[in-house]
């Protein structure tokens, strides 16, 4: 099946990597300055061991984030990795309105944003996005990054508020 639209998001920040990994570097060299001194018990070392693992833990998961949002004739399907196994599909037919919605790059920083409660909320770039509500009252942000694309897509289906 042919789509009119289809876009693949991945976090791919370099604040968040470069903070994480200043985080991680730091940790290596205390660890590495601790041992050289010999003064601290193995419990210490298996303490701030478990923690490097955390944080880089952190930073694989974040990493793996990846959002898929696909839109053609049946409807518009997503799939967020690692958090979904299966796309799913959301069928015209089932879409009472949709919005496309782009908030100043500032607040993706700041904290400061839209928010939709309650919605399903499927981003990994915080200021673009689809905003649907189903016949059903389900509401569902999925983010993308090309805003003329998914207009000129969804447009053929179906009236933009």
């Amino acid at each position: 099946m042919g789509y009119e639209h289809k876009e693949k998001l991945q976090l791919r920040h370099w604040l968040v990597y470069g903070v994480f990994g200043l985080f991680l570097i730091g940790w290596i060299y205390f660890l590495i300055r601790t041992m050289a001194k010999g003064e601290q018990t193995w419990t210490f070392y298996i303490f701030w061991s478990v923690v490097f693992a955390i944080l880089a833990g952190i930073v694989i998961y974040l990493h793996s984030l990846k959002l898929v949002v696909k839109i053609g004739e049946k409807g518009i399907s997503y799939k967020y990795a690692p958090w979904t196994k299966h796309k799913t599909w959301i069928s015209w037919d089932r879409i009472k309105s949709c919005h496309v919605i782009q908030s100043p790059t500032g607040r993706t920083w700041t904290g400061y944003h839209d928010e939709f409660h309650p919605t399903f909320f499927m981003n990994v770039d915080a200021n673009k996005g689809i905003l649907l509500e189903t016949t059903d009252g389900t509401t569902y942000f999925l983010g993308i990054r090309n805003l003329q694309s998914v207009r000129d897509a969804i447009s053929k289906y179906m009236k933009i508020d």
